[in-house]
């Protein structure tokens, strides 16, 4: 209740009113989430602390695995490893070698080896993902995406030549994506964020009923706007290009399968040819939205704020609110 009283004393010490919070990003914490609903305040779920309870979830699903990790985590006691399980394998020739003359710590047999190989595989996307997160341009847009293309990732791992183990696990973390990420599917946050970032439009989107909920969503948001535009919001301008340049680009060391099952599952949906229906449109917004979504998509690393900045004179005011709006939370609470 002390978190729910806070959130409504903060806006209102700052003079900002409540209609003006677009939406407030949290950790799962059973307290943060029991406030902010008590606070009856529009949220979102961190992105990277739901995909850690994700992992840890599946870690639990083979004792084996657990008990690698943990011996593991013995021998990092030496110093020799620096960067979990990843710098443990780099070193095991050495980590071997030392244990040879060392009685009080057992090394780990060929087998634990083997999974500790497997398992930095499997988890190397959720690590990718987390450094993208870094960047200052990741936002709520980049969750459905992510979470697809991580499905897609899983999807091959299970049907590979995986140890049975960890393919337990990799079932497991596909089972806890679908019930931690189970609410973004309809979520007018998430859909209208998805759509109008122009790096994904409706390419993430898994059916025609999601690609068409999003679009009534953009066109009653579009509404709302239009009978609700107060002289601050008409005063609020675009995202500009003042960001950072992102830096996620793969590198020699990138586990490129992942990034493929993303650019597998745009060319699937690939959806630029919107041609002919804006002409038979009524209505400002759904004319912007169809010559919006028949312009080209960006590449997955350009910068979505630089694009609206420079394309927002051949758009209505209404749709350049709504992006700056939807594109403005970010998906993680920890930077």
């Amino acid at each position: 209740q002390n978190i729910a009283n806070a959130l409504q004393e903060i806006p209102n010490r700052w003079e900002c009113p409540l209609s003006k919070i677009h939406v407030i990003v949290h950790d799962n914490g059973c307290n943060t989430v029991k406030a902010v609903s008590e606070a009856a305040m529009n949220t979102a779920c961190c992105f990277i602390h739901t995909l850690q309870l994700v992992v840890k979830d599946s870690l639990k699903v083979e004792a084996e695995v657990e008990e690698t990790i943990a011996a593991g985590r013995r021998l990092e006691d030496l110093r020799i490893a620096k960067y979990n399980l990843e710098r443990l394998l780099e070193q095991k020739r050495a980590i071997s070698f030392y244990l040879t003359d060392t009685a009080n710590i057992s090394n780990l047999n060929a087998e634990k080896w083997e999974i500790v190989d497997q398992l930095l595989k499997l988890l190397k996307p959720f690590e990718e993902i987390t450094k993208i997160t870094s960047s200052n341009y990741f936002c709520l847009s980049e969750i459905i995406p992510h979470v697809v293309t991580l499905n897609r990732y899983y999807d091959k791992t299970v049907s590979s030549d995986l140890e049975p183990k960890l393919k337990s696990m990799a079932i497991a973390m596909q089972q806890g994506m679908k019930q931690r990420f189970s609410r973004i599917d309809d979520s007018k946050n998430y859909l209208i964020a998805t759509l109008l970032d122009p790096r994904f439009k409706m390419n993430f989107f898994t059916d025609q009923l999601q690609k068409e909920r999003a679009r009534q969503y953009v066109l009653l948001e579009g509404l709302v706007s239009d009978y609700n535009t107060s002289s601050d919001e008409s005063a609020r301008s675009c995202p500009v290009q003042s960001k950072r340049k992102r830096t996620d680009e793969p590198e020699q060391s990138i586990h490129t399968s992942f990034w493929e099952c993303y650019d597998e599952v745009v060319a699937e949906n690939f959806t630029d040819d919107h041609s002919g229906t804006a002409s038979t449109s009524k209505n400002t917004i759904a004319g912007d939205l169809d010559k919006y979504l028949s312009m080209k998509t960006l590449k997955r690393t350009d910068n979505p704020f630089a694009w609206w900045a420079t394309h927002k004179s051949k758009f209505s005011e209404c749709i350049v609110k709504l992006a700056a709006k939807y594109l403005s939370a970010p998906a993680s609470s920890v930077f």
